[in-house]
């Protein structure tokens, strides 16, 4: 996910925010992830990476979800190019720092 260095600070930093990851992607099972991040000039970046081996079994349907996305990815790149606007694809950065952002307003007490 993408956020302003202030936000990242106030949240406790990328190496707490990557070490809040890591917890919760070993607790849905991920045994091989990656996390990476960083403090940039305008933007901290935090993210995981499942690293698991696909199971013969699933491999079609995650090949298959994956060129759908990056279809759709593809799609909406041509389209702000036409219309020139721009717009987010569903487990992009920008959507998935804004689930996050949600995600953490929700859990902030009144």
């Amino acid at each position: 996910m993408r956020l302003d260095v202030d936000e990242a600070k106030n949240l406790g930093g990328v190496a707490l925010i990557r070490s809040a990851m890591r917890v919760a992607a070993r607790s849905l099972g991920w045994s091989r992830l990656q996390t990476f991040g960083g403090t940039y000039p305008l933007n901290a970046v935090a993210g995981v990476v499942d690293q698991r081996l696909i199971p013969e079994n699933f491999a079609a349907v995650v090949d298959k979800h994956r060129m759908a996305r990056m279809l759709a990815s593809a799609e909406v790149v041509s389209q702000a190019l036409r219309l020139g606007t721009r717009r987010s694809v569903p487990g992009c950065i920008s959507a998935s720092t804004q689930e996050f952002r949600a995600a953490y307003t929700a859990r902030l007490p009144e």
